[in-house]
């Protein structure tokens, strides 16, 4: 993290206060307020009279913003909670590829949330209010976009989920009371990089193949390839967090090699996104979990490792992967002229004869039978044909799954392409792994290592787009000068100050030129203009 990054959270907090927004601090990199749960309550500070909740901690109040994103300090990431501040908060979603809206949201055009927004606006005879503050999110595929409003002051709002229940519709959710949502300029899992892919035709399908950027010199692979001279006990820093999905996984106890190490690493970081893509689905659920604080002092616990469903033996498999893909690594190392990723024409790495185990890193909707089910990341899968069939897929059986997932013994259909993606999502995490390791070298009890340098692949090299460099640029100039007329006395939020960070636009029109919503039920949701 760079130093410059916790000044410029403080800086987007002292801007939401600044508009008389009510704020709290996020677990680094996620969306989870990093305030204790009440069976953790202290009955100190805020909490001598009972526990407070995040909504009821949340503050404008600059000197105590100033001391949470102090120099020096943790780099959180900054909730708006939306009641608190009279804040009603347009979610609007992009469809997941091959996702389709449900009736009465099926009409030609409808793509997204924002479609259905524009169709709703239609309905009660008005324009889209889109005239207001604005918020990009980095939702994925595409970005989503936060709508802010002012809430109106005599009609009790609460927050609702897309087409469920009182909700708007479908990909529309709304933060009101009850709720809250990241603010501009914090980051989720977000990071300015450059994935780059081998594209190739084999059997009339094209496959990509990644490709990495970087490659370390050959005595780091040694390093990293053999087992350590002793057990390294090393400390996770994430608790029992939420995303363990009760004993679906804990982390191990030690590790006697990198390999095991970085399998944890991306096992990890897989059931992480799987667990913030489950609680975007619910607005409200999003923010009633959270790493507990004292997570960096949590000591993994042998009979988790030995009990959880993701057994020492799976991933000793998906070790074994990592193990292959750190040899086919090393040997480009020392030999990157023999790398040419443009003359393989053969089968693509995921059906390799010695490439079964492949880890689910993102979301699929397969079959069991003729019954419909899910594979999520973190889920395990083992490839049982050579050969894909007429329809580009093979057959897989799910070795280990969660709770709401495909049953384990299943044996659903999968397209190549997407065992591909997952070879090569196991080959880039594979690299943040590493990348990790040659940080972390030499501290904690992890031994020292040798020819951690890096050298640059030519093949893996993109070029990142300047608009966003630009946009990135801009965002820290914004953010010092945001802080420079804080500490001068100017409270942020008014024309000559706009903090414009890249995941975020700031429309002309201040919010309170925003035309805010009210809706009821009659017989549908209706939207009336409130001014």
């Amino acid at each position: 993290m760079k130093p410059d990054t916790v000044a410029t959270l403080r800086a987007a907090a002292l801007a939401a206060a600044g508009r008389g927004w009510y704020v709290f601090p996020l677990w680094p990199g996620t969306k989870f307020p990093a305030l204790h749960r009440q069976n953790r309550c202290p009955g100190t500070g805020d909490c001598r009279e009972g526990h407070k909740g995040w909504e009821q901690r949340a503050t404008a109040d600059l000197e105590r913003i100033a001391r949470c994103w102090s120099n020096g300090g943790r780099p959180f990431n900054v909730g708006i909670a939306t009641g608190p501040s009279g804040l009603v908060v347009m979610d609007l979603d992009t469809a997941k590829p091959g996702q389709q809206p449900p009736p009465p949201w099926d009409q030609p055009g409808v793509t997204s949330g924002e479609d259905v927004f524009i169709v709703l606006s239609g309905e009660a005879g008005q324009l889209p209010p889109l005239d207001t503050y604005t918020v990009t999110t980095p939702s994925q595929p595409l970005a989503g976009t936060h709508l802010y409003y002012q809430a109106p002051p005599d009609v009790p709002m609460r927050s609702t989920v897309s087409h469920r229940g009182h909700g708007l519709g479908w990909k529309v959710d709304t933060r009101a009371t009850g709720g809250a949502v990241v603010a501009a300029g914090s980051v989720v899992r977000g990071r300015p990089y450059v994935r780059v892919y081998h594209t190739y035709n084999y059997r009339g399908i094209v496959y990509r193949r990644y490709v990495p950027a970087y490659y370390y010199g050959p005595r780091f692979y040694f390093w990293v390839y053999n087992p350590w001279a002793r057990p390294v006990y090393w400390s996770w820093g994430w608790g029992r967090a939420p995303w363990y999905y009760d004993g679906y996984f804990a982390p191990a106890p030690y590790y006697v090699s990198a390999s095991l190490w970085l399998t944890d690493f991306i096992i990890a970081e897989n059931l992480r996104a799987a667990y913030e893509a489950q609680q975007e689905e619910d607005a409200e659920a999003a923010y009633q979990y959270a790493p507990p604080p004292d997570a960096g002092y949590y000591q993994a616990d042998p009979n988790d490792y030995n009990n959880a469903e993701i057994s020492p033996a799976l991933r000793q498999a998906i070790a074994d992967e990592v193990q292959r893909q750190l040899d086919a690594d090393r040997a480009a190392a020392n030999n990157p002229q023999q790398a040419d990723y443009d003359s393989n024409q053969g089968p693509p790495p995921a059906l390799a004869p010695d490439y079964r185990v492949f880890l689910v890193s993102a979301p699929l909707q397969v079959y069991d039978g003729d019954q419909p089910c899910s594979l999520t990341p973190g889920d395990i899968i083992s490839r049982i044909e050579d050969n894909p069939g007429n329809d580009g897929a093979v057959a897989v059986s799910v070795l280990t799954s969660k709770n709401a997932d495909c049953r384990p013994g299943a044996q659903p259909r999968i397209l190549v392409d997407d065992l591909q993606d997952m070879q090569n999502d196991l080959h880039a995490q594979t690299d943040e792994g590493l990348k990790r390791l040659s940080q972390n070298q030499g501290t904690s009890g992890m031994p020292a290592a040798p020819d951690v340098r890096q050298t640059a692949n030519p093949y893996g090299q993109g070029n990142p787009d300047q608009d966003v460099v630009n946009q990135l640029r801009q965002q820290q100039q914004d953010a010092n000068q945001t802080e420079r007329e804080i500490r001068g006395g100017r409270g942020p939020g008014g024309d000559e100050v706009q903090l414009r960070p890249s995941v975020f636009r700031d429309s002309r029109a201040p919010i309170a030129g925003g035309l805010p919503l009210l809706w009821k039920p009659s017989p549908r949701f209706t939207l009336v203009r409130y001014f």
